[in-house]
């Protein structure tokens, strides 16, 4: 016959002990409500429109080659 161990850690911990995981779960939210004030929102977020960055794969081709490709 097999023996059963007491499981020990942190999630046997919190399985057990009810009042130990509500307060985490209301500490955890508290958090994030306090952080989220503080988040900064934008509409519409500025952005540069004098930086364009194109990356593509060209196997096989110069970096000229490329280049041209693009630009044509």
């Amino acid at each position: 016959m097999q023996t059963l161990r007491e499981r020990s850690g942190p999630l046997a911990y919190m399985a057990g002990n009810g009042i130990a995981a509500n307060l985490l779960m209301w500490g955890i939210i508290a958090a994030g409500l306090m952080s989220w004030t503080g988040l900064e929102r934008e509409a519409w977020p500025t952005v540069p429109f004098y930086h364009i960055e194109v990356s593509m794969v060209y196997p096989g081709a110069t970096p000229e080659e490329v280049e041209e490709s693009i630009v044509v």
